[in-house]
């Protein structure tokens, strides 16, 4: 009798809906739908949906929350830095994306990588989301991360030439400057 008791309530608290609080980050849903047909928020260049992240950066004693705005064809990252309650320290401007941080160096690099969109420029933002440097793109930007121990971002391009990838990678420091690039 007391196993099946023990069933019961572990069956009631698996079954126990806890939509309150584990799709909601910091009060908004983590998935949000606007539009159910896709070609309706084209003609309102508005996203189709916004997907939400948040994640603890115990080095800065704040939270990142990165919502993913999903165009029809494109996505647009808006990243805040906030206090445990939720309050917006710092708000940077809106990117394409991915981007990678270094709480280390305490960076933040948007790779600004887009199949649709021609994009000038990586950029380089410090954690109080300020500009550093914008770094020019040698030709398509098709990844981008960071070395094992934070000191560095890279870049990896690509384009074909003579019907061959042909392919290069640069590594920029803290203050956007070129390391090493081949």
């Amino acid at each position: 009798m007391r196993y099946y008791l023990i069933l019961i309530a572990y069956i009631s608290l698996a079954w126990t809906p806890c939509f309150a609080e584990s799709d909601l980050i910091f009060g908004l849903p983590k998935s949000e739908v606007l539009y159910s047909n896709p070609e309706d928020s084209l003609k309102d260049n508005k996203p189709v949906r916004i997907e939400r992240e948040a994640k603890k950066k115990k080095s800065w004693g704040l939270w990142l929350l990165s919502e993913k705005h999903l165009y029809y064809e494109r996505a647009s990252y808006y990243i805040t830095l906030r206090k445990d309650d939720g309050t917006i320290v710092v708000k940077y401007p809106g990117i394409n994306g991915p981007f990678i941080l270094s709480e280390s160096k305490k960076r933040l690099l948007a790779c600004e990588i887009s199949i649709h969109y021609e994009i000038e420029n990586a950029i380089l933002f410090d954690s109080l989301g300020n500009e550093i440097k914008k770094i020019p793109r040698t030709t398509y930007t098709c990844d981008c991360g960071k070395t094992d121990d934070c000191a560095l971002f890279w870049l990896l391009y690509n384009v074909i030439e003579n019907n061959k990838p042909v392919n290069a990678i640069r590594f920029i420091d803290a203050n956007g400057d070129t390391i090493y690039e081949k």
